[in-house]
């Protein structure tokens, strides 16, 4: 198929539009218009135009693009969906047919594809840019992002498109929900076609052509408008981008969300992100098929401040802006402040993540327009970061209101970050060797940390392949003239699933520390140890956090390396390591009362980790108490000289018996995949075990970020 760029069309025909010589009105939805099934959604362009001579028939409907068309009754209208048993093709017979409602028309070719993606990509590759900030920018897209399914409601299915279109288009087996088909041989398939087709059930493709005449919008009729017998109609026409998450699973819209599959295919679903229609018609005028003149694109295609605009700002879970499209913003709203305090904006954040806000005309448009945004997640606690911060990914997210200045940007760009109790869920339980629980506790974390803070959930969903855009923001990111040490990291430490869960704890930890010390490159205070500051040897943040993750007594507890790391952390494990850098606060950290028996004192650990531990907090456990004095006094100085088992795990969850509520303990990751540790009572004093071991010591932090 030849490449073309003129593959898209204005709502009417030049022919009609000749029709229409009174100026339209032109309305656009606001973004506070209620989300109801049938009803306009916001952003969509309503169009309420006439005809100066009905007589002739009501105007075709040009659909945007070439793509599947289908078309959804309004059953509340007068007359019956046919029966293609029994229906019989005549037009007298269609005029008792439900031929009003819904059209949606949904891109499929490869060649439509590649033309739209093209209209929303920069001239020049966003790396370029990166790697010389001292150019000029990349020469802006036509749109920020490009829609891939459109609706017009309310429209009429005239006999002309039954009788002569869908025999004309490409044919296709009429496939029925049972299982049964009919085949285009078949000598009834035009009456299972027709009847398929007004059902919803038969939805053909309109293919693009070789040129613009030869695409099947031009070649054949089209659906109408449905105009009264005055020669007036409302048209309203919805733009949107639709397509599966990168962060999750697609039919989590259904599963975790709790949406109805059923409307995946209207507006209201939260799949379809929409784009203002307007914006879309006026963006991309230059690549119409035909240069519409007349009232009705005048008046449409009209410029701000005359008409209305919109200003994109790009949000993304990634640190660059590069196209995202993320489950996670279905929970978003956005909230834009003007400099007076006045809300200037609101809505739900859409699936690509580029929200227009809405700008009215004004006789004196602000110059530049300046906004405050910020988000709620309701029950996700986003944090979010501005998109220019150098090197961003290892600043941690903020509740900060991000400074929107589209005189600086024409495309303001806000890093959305989950709370790290979410991100640290996105991976699958993994199974490791025997004995490596502080490595699979350290890679469930670090790689968490990568993908909510560089990869925007791409790394941790679908781990068996990385795309190439994930590797390219993880290694732009590793690349940082901020990282000083030696060796960095590089894209394919993590990528692949790598390091593999069953790799040597020893080397799997020891690929880790360097993305650790990507995060936290800075030289560590000096810390006061037996009275001394002294340290023959500095460390930077994430080679201290390693150690502490690991319990590297020989770091930890000697005069040439202990004063890099303070008695609150040492010893804590994991926990004590995102204590350390900030990313946790203790939730759990045990330090026996004065006089208190080990019952006593054990019974109130256990107490503290039954309630308010957060998803995706760090834990340490050691099995004799003895033994975790002995290192957080930087008493033992060798692994070979602790006595007893440490463990090293994430939490997961509360597990409660679901007959009667109680609670039977919590569900950790660890080396075993998910595992129960239950809670039991000894003469009324709480214990909790994982295995066959008795833990005495349970260590826990909650993650900040």
């Amino acid at each position: 198929m030849t490449t073309r760029s003129d593959i898209l069309r204005f709502p009417f025909s030049q022919t009609d539009l000749d029709r229409m010589p009174d100026i339209p009105g032109v309305v656009d939805i606001p973004d506070d218009a209620p989300l109801a099934r049938g009803e306009p959604v916001p952003r969509t362009l309503m169009l309420v135009t006439a005809v100066s001579n009905p007589d002739a028939g009501a105007p075709q409907v040009r659909p945007l693009f070439p793509g599947r068309i289908r078309f959804f009754a309004d059953t509340t209208a007068p007359g019956v969906l046919p029966d293609p048993a029994t229906i019989v093709l005549s037009e007298a017979a269609h005029a008792g047919w439900i031929t009003v409602g819904r059209l949606m028309v949904t891109v499929e070719e490869k060649a439509v594809t590649k033309a739209l993606d093209a209209f929303a990509a920069p001239a020049a590759p966003l790396a370029d840019a990166l790697a010389d900030p001292v150019a000029d920018p990349p020469e802006g897209p036509d749109i920020e992002v490009a829609p891939n399914v459109v609706w017009y409601d309310r429209v009429r299915i005239s006999w002309a498109f039954l009788d002569t279109t869908l025999a004309g288009l490409r044919k296709e087996a009429v496939k029925y929900d049972d299982g049964t088909k009919v085949s285009t041989g078949a000598a009834d398939w035009k009456k299972h076609a027709v009847a398929g087709f007004l059902s919803g059930t038969y939805a053909p493709l309109l293919r693009l052509g070789a040129d613009a005449a030869a695409d099947d919008v031009a070649r054949f009729p089209m659906p109408t408008v449905d105009m009264d017998a005055g020669g007036t109609s409302i048209l309203h026409v919805t733009t949107a981008r639709a397509e599966r998450p990168q962060d999750y699973a697609d039919e989590a819209y259904e599963t975790e969300l709790g949406l109805d599959g059923a409307l995946r295919d209207d507006p209201v679903h939260f799949r379809n992100g929409p784009i203002p229609a307007r914006h879309v018609l006026r963006s991309l005028q230059a690549d119409f098929a035909e240069v519409p003149t007349g009232a009705v694109p005048a008046a449409v295609l009209a410029e701000f401040p005359v008409a209305p605009r919109y200003r994109p700002v790009r949000f993304t879970r990634t640190w660059q802006p590069v196209p995202n499209n993320s489950i996670f913003f279905a929970f978003a709203t956005a909230t834009f402040t003007a400099p007076d305090g006045t809300v200037a904006g609101q809505g739900r954040l859409p699936s690509h993540g580029i929200f227009y806000l809405r700008e009215e005309p004004l006789s004196t448009p602000p110059d530049p327009r300046v906004v405050d945004v910020t988000l709620d997640g309701g029950s996700v606690d986003f944090r979010w970061l501005p998109g220019e911060l150098v090197d961003g990914w290892q600043e941690p997210g903020t509740h900060i209101p991000v400074t929107c200045d589209f005189g600086f940007s024409a495309v303001p760009h806000v890093v959305v970050r989950l709370p790290m109790t979410a991100a640290m869920l996105i991976e699958d339980p993994v199974e490791g060797m025997p004995g490596s629980c502080t490595y699979i506790s350290m890679r469930r974390t670090v790689r968490a940390l990568v993908d909510n803070r560089i990869c925007g959930g791409r790394l941790g969903f679908g781990v068996g392949k990385t795309s190439s855009t994930t590797r390219a923001m993880m290694r732009e990111a590793f690349a940082s003239s901020s990282l000083t040490f030696s060796p960095k990291p590089t894209e394919g430490t993590l990528a692949n699933n790598l390091p593999h869960p069953l790799a040597d704890p020893t080397q799997g930890a020891l690929a880790l520390r360097p993305v650790l010390q990507a995060f936290f490159p800075g030289i560590v205070p000096a810390e006061e140890v037996e009275g001394s500051t002294n340290r023959v040897t500095e460390l930077d943040g994430g080679k201290a956090a390693f150690d502490l993750w690991q319990s590297v007594l020989e770091v930890l507890n000697v005069e040439a390396t202990r004063s890099n790391f303070s008695n609150d952390h040492v010893g804590r494990g994991g926990a004590g390591a995102l204590a350390a850098r900030d990313l946790g606060a203790f939730h759990v950290d045990p330090a026996r009362q004065a006089n208190e028996s080990d019952e006593d004192y054990f019974d109130r650990i256990v107490t503290g980790m039954l309630s308010g531990l957060e998803p995706g907090a760090v834990l340490q456990f050691w099995e004799h108490s003895t033994t975790y004095e002995a290192i957080k006094a930087r008493q033992t100085k060798r692994k070979e000289d602790v006595v007893g088992v440490g463990h090293s795990p994430v939490f997961h969850r509360y597990e409660t018996d679901p007959a009667t509520g109680a609670l039977l303990g919590i569900v950790i990751y660890d080396q075993n995949g998910l595992v129960l540790c239950p809670v039991r009572e000894v003469n009324g004093k709480k214990r909790m075990d994982w295995g066959s071991f008795e833990p005495e010591i349970w260590v826990a932090a909650n993650w900040i970020e």
